[in-house]
Protein backbone atom coordinates (compact mmCIF):
# COMPACT_ATOMS: atom_id res chain seq x y z
CA UNK A 1 0.00 0.00 0.00
CA UNK A 2 2.82 2.31 0.41
CA UNK A 3 4.29 2.24 -3.01
CA UNK A 4 0.99 2.91 -4.35
CA UNK A 5 0.82 6.38 -2.47
CA UNK A 6 4.85 6.67 -3.10
CA UNK A 7 3.92 6.39 -6.86
CA UNK A 8 1.26 8.83 -6.45
CA UNK A 9 2.74 11.34 -4.46
CA UNK A 10 5.60 11.06 -6.55
CA UNK A 11 3.04 11.88 -9.80
CA UNK A 12 1.51 14.77 -7.76
CA UNK A 13 4.70 16.19 -7.09
CA UNK A 14 6.46 16.73 -10.26
CA UNK A 15 3.30 17.42 -11.88
CA UNK A 16 3.56 20.84 -9.94
CA UNK A 17 6.84 21.18 -10.18
CA UNK A 18 6.79 21.32 -13.64
CA UNK A 19 3.83 23.17 -13.99
CA UNK A 20 5.58 25.57 -11.64
CA UNK A 21 8.62 26.16 -14.08
CA UNK A 22 6.90 26.04 -17.44
CA UNK A 23 3.86 28.89 -15.78
CA UNK A 24 7.17 31.24 -14.56
CA UNK A 25 8.96 30.94 -18.12
CA UNK A 26 5.57 31.80 -19.65
CA UNK A 27 4.87 34.86 -17.68
CA UNK A 28 8.56 36.04 -17.19
CA UNK A 29 8.78 35.66 -21.70
CA UNK A 30 5.62 37.81 -21.49
CA UNK A 31 6.51 40.10 -19.25
CA UNK A 32 9.68 40.56 -21.06
CA UNK A 33 8.01 40.76 -24.25
CA UNK A 34 5.76 43.98 -22.77
CA UNK A 35 2.60 42.52 -21.80
CA UNK A 36 0.44 43.86 -19.09
CA UNK A 37 0.94 42.08 -16.32
CA UNK A 38 -2.63 41.76 -15.68
CA UNK A 39 -3.51 40.66 -18.99
CA UNK A 40 -0.46 37.40 -17.97
CA UNK A 41 -2.25 36.68 -15.39
CA UNK A 42 -5.87 37.20 -15.91
CA UNK A 43 -9.14 35.42 -17.93
CA UNK A 44 -7.89 37.10 -20.72
CA UNK A 45 -4.58 34.50 -21.10
CA UNK A 46 -6.71 31.59 -19.47
CA UNK A 47 -5.90 29.32 -22.62
CA UNK A 48 -2.71 29.60 -22.19
CA UNK A 49 -2.55 28.20 -19.09
CA UNK A 50 -5.03 25.62 -19.97
CA UNK A 51 -2.19 24.38 -22.44
CA UNK A 52 0.82 24.82 -20.16
CA UNK A 53 -1.66 22.48 -17.92
CA UNK A 54 -2.10 20.08 -20.62
CA UNK A 55 1.68 19.91 -21.72
CA UNK A 56 2.93 19.90 -17.75
CA UNK A 57 0.61 16.62 -17.52
CA UNK A 58 2.10 15.30 -21.20
CA UNK A 59 5.91 15.48 -19.72
CA UNK A 60 4.84 14.42 -16.43
CA UNK A 61 3.63 11.20 -18.20
CA UNK A 62 6.48 11.15 -20.52
CA UNK A 63 8.27 11.16 -17.37
CA UNK A 64 6.93 7.95 -15.44
CA UNK A 65 6.92 5.80 -18.47
CA UNK A 66 10.57 6.26 -18.69
CA UNK A 67 11.45 6.45 -14.74
CA UNK A 68 13.43 3.98 -13.34
CA UNK A 69 13.14 3.40 -9.63
CA UNK A 70 16.04 1.73 -7.54
CA UNK A 71 14.39 -1.06 -5.02
CA UNK A 72 14.83 -0.50 -1.86
CA UNK A 73 15.86 -3.41 0.86
CA UNK A 74 13.96 -2.89 3.66
CA UNK A 75 15.05 -4.47 7.06
CA UNK A 76 11.72 -4.92 8.70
Amino acid sequence: MRKAYDEKAYSIGSFIIIYLIIGSMVVISLLTLGLNPTLVISVVSAPIWIGIIFLSQGINNKMKKTRKRKKWNHLY
